[in-house]
């Protein structure tokens, strides 16, 4: 069904609106959830989370996952609290609506960190290019990313939205999330903080005037004010439910406040232009406090722009990229140094590849967690302030947050996968599953091990942790993908051809 519609204005500028009910063919108006089309919003978290893992650590304490046996049902009331598990982030607003999910692993290579970025969003095989000896610096991507193929496949787009939360993000150090456009060439989708240039692509028409955006901006104005008469005219249409008003005033200021920051340097002090972003970024320098308090602004922003695409239908894949493989980029949250990092010199080497059993060091991990989860946090309040008939924009769709590592010393076991939403009732939300095929002995020697991680033990990798892929199929059918030769069954077999012939779906996701 063609749901978006746009409203077209002086010098040609066009606005995206949202689901509008009173908008919709009447045979659709009975439930305007089921009119949304489902989307996806994919969040890299790098470093992994602090956890104690199976094959993963040297004797560290758990500080990420609940403290409940696994098949539990989620609820306000089991919501750890933050402190003793970073976990506890989705605080109880979104914890009965989520779903984590333990005992995963990236299939292919060993070790690293770019291996897993590769891998978490294709579940396909990664080729390594040795550079100067070290085979981990770049790799050859044999699979496309399911964010990607959601875009071009259900959205009409050539990628998926690609934001960043921080300007200084480099390919060297995992900024980028590698796929293949639809000729089957590998593309870098870089993740970008170019926010004017994204939010400029929500009014874009065939006939809008460039140059009417850079009036606006000196007169210090809002595209609504070359669209006053028509939103006007448009609330006061008799189709429009009370509701529909309300929808649609809170997206006219969701507009006006990203204009202010991404377009305005004098409100907010952030420019939405990558150059003056990127400046902003030498000046502070990547770990002192002023650039981390950009990296909040930033995610904010991000957060914004992905409910404001998602709501007007601009795009169905947004993927945003939580910050660089260095764990010092994600250490600083609420505007204040824990006191646990006193006297840590190197944050990443210092923390994630120290003696973790060591109990300051591993807070400052969860400090990482906790932070990151927040940053995802906003993206899931904002898509839950657009109301859809009994639900919500949230519940419409299905937001992955992920980390391309087990944890911070670069095991690819034991990968933290949660999502939040139901993509319209079509998964299973609640829940705390543990996918390990072990049995509970077999789970607990693993448990039990002490020193590095099997780093060349794929075959144990393979035989007792589930594939990513399986959970990426199952997001993919549920926002509508297909397989099959002729394309009509759901979605079991992304990149079979590159990940050795792994299909399927994970069943116990599938709402019934």
């Amino acid at each position: 069904m063609q749901r978006r519609h746009f409203l077209t204005g002086t010098s040609g500028v066009v606005m995206a609106l949202p689901l509008l009910e009173g908008l919709l063919p009447k045979e659709a108006q009975a439930d305007p959830s089921t009119a949304q089309a489902p989307y996806a919003v994919f969040y890299r978290k790098p470093t992994g989370v602090a956890q104690k893992g199976r094959q993963l650590l040297r004797g560290c304490p758990e500080r990420f996952w609940p403290d409940l046996p696994p098949d539990t049902k989620l609820d306000a009331s089991n919501c750890p609290d933050p402190s003793q598990r970073g976990s506890g982030e989705f605080t109880s607003q979104f914890w009965s609506r989520a779903t984590l999910m333990q005992g995963l692993a990236h299939p292919f290579i060993d070790w690293g960190h770019m291996d897993g970025v590769v891998q978490m969003f294709t579940g396909a095989r990664p080729d390594p290019i040795v550079i100067k000896g070290n085979p981990h610096d770049a790799f050859i991507v044999r699979g496309e990313s399911l964010d990607n193929r959601i875009a071009r496949e259900l959205g009409g787009a050539n990628a998926s939205l690609a934001l960043g939360v921080q300007p200084w993000c480099s390919q060297n150090n995992g900024s980028r999330l590698l796929t293949k456009n639809n000729e089957g060439s590998c593309i870098d989708n870089e993740s970008t903080t170019n926010f004017r240039d994204r939010f400029d692509t929500l009014f874009a028409g065939v006939n809008t005037d460039p140059a009417a955006f850079e009036r606006l901006r000196a007169r210090k104005q809002s595209v609504n004010d070359l669209l006053r008469g028509r939103l006007k005219k448009l609330s006061d249409h008799k189709r429009l439910s009370k509701s529909d008003r309300e929808r649609l005033d809170l997206h006219a200021s969701n507009i006006r406040d990203l204009e202010k920051l991404v377009c305005d340097p004098t409100q907010g002090g952030l420019r939405g232009d990558a150059g003056a972003f990127q400046d902003e970024a030498n000046v502070s320098g990547g770990n002192e406090q002023g650039a981390f308090k950009m990296r909040l602004r930033g995610s904010d922003i991000a957060a914004r722009l992905t409910a404001l695409a998602v709501s007007c239908g601009v795009t169905r894949a947004v993927v945003i990229n939580g910050g660089s493989h260095n764990t010092a980029d994600m250490f600083h949250y609420d505007d204040e140094w824990p006191a646990e990092w006193a006297g840590i010199a190197d944050f990443h080497e210092g923390v994630s590849h120290a003696n973790l059993s060591e109990q300051r060091f591993f807070t400052a991990h969860q400090c990482a967690d906790r932070s990151q989860i927040r940053q995802f946090r906003n993206v899931l309040r904002r898509l839950d302030e657009y109301k859809l008939g009994s639900g919500t924009l949230l519940d419409a769709g299905v937001c992955l947050f992920a980390s391309d590592i087990g944890q911070g010393c670069h095991t690819l076991s034991d990968v933290p996968y949660i999502y939040v939403g139901s993509a319209g009732g079509r998964l299973k939300t609640g829940l705390f599953l543990d996918l390990f095929k072990g049995t509970p002995q077999e789970s607990q020697q693993m448990s039990n091990d002490r020193g590095e991680p099997q780093r060349s033990d794929l075959a144990k990798r393979a035989k007792y942790f589930e594939a990513p892929v399986r959970l990426l199929n199952t997001l993919g059918a549920a926002v509508g993908l297909k397989s099959g030769r002729d394309n009509t069954k759901p979605l079991d077999d992304h990149n079979h051809d590159n990940n050795g012939g792994i299909t399927g779906r994970l069943s116990q996701l599938i709402a019934d």
